[in-house]
């Protein structure tokens, strides 16, 4: 689910939109991409994070980061495109920061409550996603 598009200065949806009463990993990641892609200065901070000396996190503007943000929820990918035998991948939340049409950040965020943990298969089919995703520009 496309949460917000490259070129949109926020998301067009309300909360209720993407939001469910379920207590289960899918609902933190709607309800974290919405506020992503509603606050600029929680998606550069997240960025931050994620890359403290990234020199695009820290000469460009929020509102131009988020305005050149794609944000996107549940993405599925399919085991013949991640090369794997049997089994397909869907990320949790993809974040993709352009300058123009060039990909600069693709970062791929994993939601977990409870005790659970990322766990290596998913990392493994996340390097595949990310091969596809850098040869494909986005």
């Amino acid at each position: 689910m496309k949460i917000k598009s490259k070129e949109q200065s926020k998301t067009y949806l309300e909360l209720f939109d993407v939001m469910d009463s379920s207590r289960k990993e899918t609902n933190l990641s709607k309800t974290l991409s919405y506020i992503l892609a509603r606050n600029p200065y929680a998606l550069k901070k997240l960025l931050y994070l994620i890359d403290p000396d990234s020199l695009i996190i820290k000469n460009k503007k929020a509102k131009l980061i988020l305005k050149n943000s794609s944000i996107e929820i549940e993405r599925s990918y399919s085991k013949e495109k991640l090369g794997h035998n049997n089994e397909s991948g869907r990320t949790d939340i993809e974040i993709k920061i352009f300058d123009n049409d060039k990909l600069l950040i693709f970062a791929i965020i994993e939601c977990k409550i409870h005790e659970n943990r990322a766990t290596i298969a998913q990392f493994e089919k996340y390097k595949n996603i990310l091969s596809i995703c850098l040869i494909n520009q986005g």
